[in-house]
């Protein structure tokens, strides 16, 4: 199972007569359930699944995130589709999912270790809007330098669907962005 990013009360129960321990009842209920949840780091039958580009670089990510020192995975996107598989894949790291469009955030705020900010790629080749992402990642105190993230963007930067590159980049001095050779 992909398991679930959300839970939500009833009305009726979150406004009834014990709404503070509904809510830490079904807190205890979620978090007994990820203790139960096994990690599925089976990649034969999750690559077995795989149909698009896109959930190919999610996978992809999500393995080097389990394998090589990271602070986060950078998901340029359009629609919120490579976040969505990251936050299926559950990937080791948090997802920082950047995209100019208010309805694609606000999506992606209800996905699991998907954080959702603003970053407008227009106008940028693709290597440009890698490098200026986790330089405003930086810049927002989320990275710094030394940190190791992986960018997750499109060879068109502009159309929805199209995730089909990853980078290894690493925050220098002063958020100077660097590619990553070694690991």
């Amino acid at each position: 199972t992909a398991g679930t990013d959300t839970v939500m009360l009833s009305p009726e129960t979150a406004i009834g007569q014990y709404p503070v321990k509904a809510v830490e009842a079904m807190a205890q209920i979620c978090l007994g359930a990820e203790r139960q949840f096994r990690h599925d780091t089976d990649f034969e039958s999750a690559k077995r699944g795989l149909t698009r580009a896109d959930e190919a670089i999610a996978m992809a990510a999500m393995f080097l995130s389990e394998h090589i020192e990271l602070k986060g995975i950078v998901a340029l996107t359009e629609s919120g589709g490579t976040a969505r598989h990251l936050s299926r894949f559950r990937a080791a790291v948090p997802v920082f999912a950047l995209s100019r469009f208010d309805a694609a955030r606000r999506k992606m705020s209800l996905m699991r270790d998907v954080f959702p900010i603003h970053f407008d790629t227009r106008g940028l080749s693709p290597g440009v809007a890698a490098r200026s992402a986790a330089k405003q990642l930086h810049d927002l105190g989320l990275l710094a330098a030394g940190d190791r993230v992986i960018v997750t963007n499109g060879d068109s930067m502009e159309r929805r669907g199209a995730t089909n590159t990853l980078r290894l980049l690493e925050i220098g001095a002063g958020g100077h962005v660097e590619g990553l050779g070694d690991l």
